[in-house]
């Protein structure tokens, strides 16, 4: 796979290089410091990966991005962004690596993207932008077997376990079952109107309708499903609405 590294830190450049060194798989290509060198250089080396650092001298790695609008190659982003914009990448499924350089967490990312088709990390990467801008709603990118779908987050109902397995149920669409555990979604989720009624459910509080105190309390939802709301919970659901009160 052929690679190009974007970014305005030699030292990072140079971390990066020797740990790729041990990734017989990843030819790096080309190496730019600049929005402008960048755009040259992946025009002319034609990389299939390109290691692209967000904060550039004269601009973004989005100012890259948007010269390659039928780009082929897929992106790694390289950012030292603060925990707010961190959560934009995780919403958004989009591969990238924290300042400074961790090799276990490059070659995750690396094995990530091997598997990716072009398109579906161009869909993520479009969602990305959106999601960065912090004025508009935030979309989760959900990627299945066949298919990637882009969902705003308040058109969730909620989430449910399944073993190893989520299934989440949105306005649009009855469920979709993804291969990531439920934890995964919580950490994303709960900063963003989200709550762990029980062990198996996280739900999305505006999508709440009513709490039914029979058979041990659950959650009535506003498309009418039911969701079980564990004893140890109770007392934090109450608090909750205290506050939306």
């Amino acid at each position: 796979m052929k690679a190009f590294i974007v970014d305005d830190e030699q030292s990072c450049i140079d971390t990066l290089s020797y740990h790729l060194k041990s990734h017989t798989n990843i030819e790096i290509t080309g190496i730019a410091n600049s929005v402008t060198d960048a755009t040259k250089g992946i025009a002319q080396s034609n990389p299939e990966l390109v290691f692209l650092d967000v904060e550039l001298p004269d601009g973004t790695g989005f100012d890259v991005l948007k010269a390659f609008p039928d780009a082929q190659f897929k992106v790694i982003f390289i950012t030292a962004y603060d925990k707010f914009a961190i959560s934009a990448f995780r919403f958004s499924a989009v591969d990238y690596l924290l300042k400074p350089l961790n090799p276990s967490e490059l070659s995750d990312a690396i094995n990530k993207v091997s598997n990716l088709k072009s398109n579906d990390s161009h869909e993520a990467i479009e969602a990305l932008i959106s999601n960065i801008k912090t004025n508009e709603e935030r979309r989760l990118v959900i990627r299945t077997c066949d298919d990637v779908f882009l969902i705003p987050i308040s058109e969730i109902f909620h989430l449910e376990c399944d073993g190893a397995y989520t299934h989440i149920f949105s306005l649009n669409r009855k469920r979709i079952t993804v291969s990531q555990n439920l934890k995964h979604y919580e950490e994303m989720l709960l900063d963003y109107g989200f709550f762990r009624s029980h062990q198996s459910h996280l739900v999305n509080v505006k999508r709440i309708d009513s709490f039914k105190k029979a058979d041990g309390g659950y959650l009535i939802l506003t498309n009418g499903t039911s969701v079980p709301v564990s004893h140890r919970k109770r007392d934090a659901l109450f608090q909750l609405f205290e506050k939306m009160a």
